[in-house]
């Protein structure tokens, strides 16, 4: 729903989708406040398709600089594949990034319904409470009582 003509135009976890209801749910049950929270896409512009390796380049930059205006920036949750792509190429061209500030990273699924997709019940039911432990963990970083690492 990030779409300017049938959504906001951004991503929200107050959008009216199961994804952002999702996100949406899993923050509030680890305890963490939206003003706790900056929402971005590693390609930060609107697409209908999974990125592509030439647009995740594209969008390195400009989440170098969104970190560099996150000074109390202390955790970064990397849900799904693409975002995990994301992040090693930022680190790659970027391998300042983590050493210059602590920041913990957590790799997790994507909230939407298709990182579920698999006939395994107990698969589905694992990719869940991963996600599920990845918030938690978040929330345990934000109020300093552990870290990801």
């Amino acid at each position: 729903m990030t779409q300017d003509d049938v959504g906001s135009g951004f991503l929200c976890m107050e959008n009216d989708d199961p994804t952002a209801e999702t996100i949406c749910g899993l923050f509030q049950d680890a305890g963490i406040i939206g003003s706790d929270i900056v929402p971005w896409n590693m390609y930060p512009w609107y697409i209908n398709r999974a990125p592509k390796g030439l647009e995740l380049d594209e969008g390195i930059h400009p989440l170098k600089k969104m970190i560099a205006l996150l000074p109390q920036l202390r955790v970064v949750m990397l849900h799904g594949g693409d975002a995990h792509s994301a992040w090693k190429r930022l680190e790659h061209t970027f391998p300042e990034i983590r050493s210059s500030r602590k920041i913990d990273v957590i790799k997790t699924y994507h909230t939407s319904r298709q990182a579920f997709w698999t006939p395994d019940p107990a698969e589905r039911e694992r990719r869940k409470q991963h996600l599920v432990d990845s918030f938690s963990r978040a929330a345990q970083i934000l109020r300093g009582t552990t870290s990801a690492a």
